[in-house]
């Protein structure tokens, strides 16, 4: 969750977005593999750190470190994270050298006039071969208030994003399309000017039994698309992502 969300999000008994949940499920689904028992990751644009402390539960062997620019030491210290993870506010505080496994850029690269800058710090900060997972909202003619408020200054298509990669120093892994069923929920906003009325991640105020069943139906979602994405039919979603590694050159 963006910090601009969370001062309002920890003030009140709302849940968490069934999109925020769904998404740090895909990530860790990517994460079980062999060879990942033991890995340090790099959550640049941490936000409240849901996706490390899902990380930190999940995965024993896993240690690492948060960048949000917007944490200040009240957040920090609020965010429970354990013993093997920590957040900073300040590029220069992050581990220098190639210190990590594994770096997160999960709806960060939007946000930013300055994607070259971002890229070459986890680039940096990866072992070789180190790989990174990257998520940004798809398809610009999509852009709306909503992004605004959020503080968005684009949205991406797929061959845009995986370019903007390549062109870093990233080899791409794996790439595609999320929650494509939310992208039908977004083009009908879309076409009935309904824009102002797309919830923020921290105005959710479904009940947790609602919210359950709408992760599960949006997991599954992701699990059926995976399955068409490896026969080479990729369909398009509301997010865009891509799984990429360090090019050894």
């Amino acid at each position: 969750m963006d910090l601009a969300e969370y001062k309002t999000f920890q003030n009140s008994s709302v849940v968490r977005h069934p999109w925020e949940i769904c998404r740090s499920q895909i990530v860790n689904s990517w994460l079980q593999k062999p060879g990942m028992e033991r890995f340090r990751v790099l959550d640049f644009g941490c936000g409240d750190g849901f996706v490390l402390s899902q990380i930190a539960q999940q995965f024993e062997g896993a240690s690492g470190e948060g960048f949000d620019p917007e944490l200040t030491p009240g957040i920090a210290s609020s965010l429970a994270l354990g013993p093997h993870f920590k957040v900073v506010s300040k590029t220069s505080e992050i581990s220098p050298g190639e210190a990590f496994d594994l770096g997160l850029l999960l709806d960060v690269l939007e946000h930013t006039d300055q994607e070259s800058a971002v890229l070459n710090i986890i680039l940096n900060r990866l072992k070789s071969q180190g790989r990174m997972i990257v998520t940004v909202p798809a398809f610009q003619f999509l852009f709306s208030r909503h992004d605004e408020i959020l503080g968005h200054r684009r949205r991406y298509c797929l061959s845009q994003l995986t370019q903007v990669l390549t062109a870093h120093g990233f080899q791409i892994v794996q790439s595609g399309y999320l929650f494509q069923s939310l992208l039908i929920v977004r083009l009908i906003q879309k076409i009935f000017k309904m824009d102002g009325k797309t919830l923020s991640v921290n105005q959710w105020t479904k009940g947790p039994w609602l919210t359950r069943m709408i992760v599960a139906i949006l997991h599954l979602e992701f699990k059926f698309h995976a399955i068409l994405s490896s026969r080479g039919v990729k369909v398009p979603g509301l997010s865009c992502f891509a799984v990429c590694q360090k090019s050894s050159s």
